[in-house]
C-alpha cells in the first residue's frame, strides 16, 4: 500500500533511470542518500523492500555488494528484475514459497 510517496518504506517515485535506486558508499551523504533515492549497502531492509518490488539497482559503491536475495552485484552493474539474469543459484526468489 502507498502511502505518502513511500511503500514498504522506500519511495514510489524517484528521479533515477527506470524508477530505480542507486546502492552508494557506506560513508556517502549525498543528496541522494539524504532523500531516499539511494541506499547504503549495509541497508538490507531497504535493499530488499526495493528487489521485492521489482525495482531497479545501481551499484555505485566501487565495489561489489551482495544483495539481500544472494546476488553480487559487481561494481557499476545494474540489478533489473526479470532482465535475463539469475537472481542468485537456483533462483526461487519469486517462486510462490521461494525466498523473500
Amino acid at each position: 500500500m502507498s502511502r505518502d510517496g513511500y511503500q514498504d518504506g522506500i519511495r514510489t517515485e524517484t528521479g533515477n533511470r527506470e524508477n530505480g535506486f542507486s546502492i552508494d558508499p557506506e560513508d556517502c551523504g549525498c543528496t541522494d542518500c539524504l532523500t531516499g533515492e539511494a541506499f547504503h549497502p549495509s541497508d538490507t531492509y531497504r535493499i530488499k523492500a526495493a528487489i521485492q518490488q521489482g525495482r531497479t539497482l545501481f551499484n555505485q559503491t566501487g565495489h561489489e555488494v551482495i544483495l539481500p536475495n544472494g546476488y553480487r552485484l559487481d561494481r557499476r552493474q545494474t540489478w533489473r528484475p526479470g532482465a535475463f539474469q539469475h537472481h542468485c543459484p537456483g533462483c526461487n526468489c519469486f517462486a510462490e514459497g521461494g525466498r523473500s
